[in-house]
């Protein structure tokens, strides 16, 4: 699982195989180590195990790992300007980031580069010119006369000081990234604590996280439109004053609706108010009567409330993958923006998990845990009938792919398709089950019995 929510890789490797493979793989491990120390969480480097670049035409495996890598490091070397290979990374890696409008995030390219050797005359330096890039090589000159030009070797001080330097620069792109996909639902509040909530939504921005919803908010919202801004956030965040407003209490309940975990902040006004009802849902918070995970905090300031959201905010090491267990654990894909989709979906689940005893798990409408979900599921089964083809076309790959896209520590049991239109998958490696109107469990026989036979064996 990356360390940027939304992608597989946090880093794409874009390098020349002319160029020393030792030399290549002790660059990968010692970015991976000290971006593991700087940033607290492991991350996801694509890499090119099993040498598909290698007398293929254009891998779909390059291609959906290009596109789903949250940034693109580049080993420049003169053997990197020859390559082909290397210039059609780079190509579809940077127009995939136009077509977003990505190029850059908070300022940081997205697109970074390490010189491991010059170009002769030191071209390399009108390549890309705008973006930073670290050498890992240098010159030795007698007088005013370059004589030679000596690359670092792994191990000494001067690679491992350049290995911190593009750590550095790596790390602070991904954390910008991290955060720009990290919502926190700021609660609409009483006018006394309007000052409060403004300057707390210039910290979170200024920090790069994405605050919602992206203006004041009040009773106009419907508690549907509250829950939709609601849905995505890490955290839901109610800043409480001296007057009550039952519009705080509907933000608050609709948040434990939806499991949030909640962070108060009671202002200097909160805690002389003279308001009973004010005092009543004050003391039902320090009680947990309002969420038993909610916490609350006195603060005097912005700054330091945001400190204290900040930690809250880091991220979280990743657990282990789980250990297998006797009933098998289904990803069930479909498209949750399709109504007919999604009601079959939910049926087949209810179907599975009734019959077979296996657990089964559908995409949440706003992507979360899809990564997750690729990587520890025991079974892949993506049904499609009426959701658009572009959706079938983008989301199959990862079922074809998941070994690869999702940094998984062994194979899939079973993988399938459930498809109302077979001839959209032709000559497709995964099985293909034809959905019909009278579609029973029984059809899906020779995925479910794959994951019966798992299960076997796990017990």
């Amino acid at each position: 699982m990356a360390y940027v929510p939304g992608f597989n890789h946090d880093l794409f490797l874009s390098y020349a195989h002319d160029d020393s493979p030792e030399w290549i793989r002790a660059l990968e491990e010692s970015l991976r180590q000290q971006l593991q120390e700087r940033l607290g969480d492991r991350i996801h480097i694509w890499q090119d195990q099993q040498k598909i670049r290698f007398g293929q035409d254009w891998p779909e495996q390059i291609q959906l790992g290009l596109h789903s890598s949250a940034g693109l490091l580049a080993i420049v070397s003169p053997n990197y300007r020859r390559s082909d290979w290397c210039a059609d990374e780079r190509n579809a890696f940077l127009d995939h980031c136009k077509t977003s409008n990505q190029l850059k995030v908070g300022g940081y390219f997205r697109f970074l580069k390490v010189i491991k050797t010059p170009w002769p005359g030191n071209d390399h330096e009108e390549f890309f010119k705008d973006h930073q890039h670290i050498n890992f090589f240098e010159h030795r000159q007698t007088g005013e006369v370059i004589a030679d030009i000596t690359e670092f070797v792994p191990g000494t001080e001067e690679f491992r000081k350049r290995i911190a330097q593009a750590a550095q620069a790596i790390g602070s792109l991904l954390e910008r990234m991290r955060r720009s996909r990290e919502a926190v639902f700021l609660a609409g509040t009483t006018r006394d604590a309007f000052e409060a909530r403004k300057s707390l939504g210039k910290e979170l921005h200024a920090h790069g996280y994405d605050v919602r919803p992206d203006g004041p908010i009040d009773d106009g919202y419907s508690s549907a439109l509250i829950k939709k801004e609601l849905a995505p956030a890490l955290l839901s965040v109610h800043i409480l004053g001296g007057q009550y407003d039952p519009f705080l209490e509907k933000q608050i309940d609709l948040a434990l609706e939806l499991d949030q975990r909640l962070v108060f902040w009671f202002t200097r006004e909160a805690e002389t108010t003279q308001d009973p009802r004010q005092k009543q849902l004050i003391e039902e918070i320090r009680l947990g009567k309002r969420g038993t995970a909610s916490e609350w905090l006195n603060s005097r300031n912005a700054q330091a409330f945001a400190q204290h959201l900040f930690e809250k905010l880091k991220p979280r090491p990743q657990s282990a993958a789980p250990a297998a267990s006797a009933k098998a654990r289904i990803y069930l894909l479909c498209d949750p923006t399709t109504p007919g989709d999604a009601d079959f979906a939910r049926d087949l689940q209810a179907k599975i998990e009734k019959l077979e005893g296996m657990t089964v798990d559908l995409p949440a409408p706003n992507g979360g845990d899809h990564q997750r979900l690729l990587r520890d599921s025991d079974g892949l089964l993506l049904y499609r009938r009426e959701a658009p083809e572009q959706w079938l076309r983008l989301t199959a790959p990862y079922v074809i792919h998941a070994e690869t896209l999702s940094d998984r520590a062994r194979p899939c049991d079973a993988k399938g398709f459930l498809l109302a239109d077979p001839s959209l998958l032709p000559a497709s490696a995964v099985p293909i089950f034809r959905s019909s109107s009278e579609f029973t469990s029984s059809d899906i026989e020779p995925f479910l019995a794959k994951l019966r036979d798992r299960g076997a064996h796990a017990a």
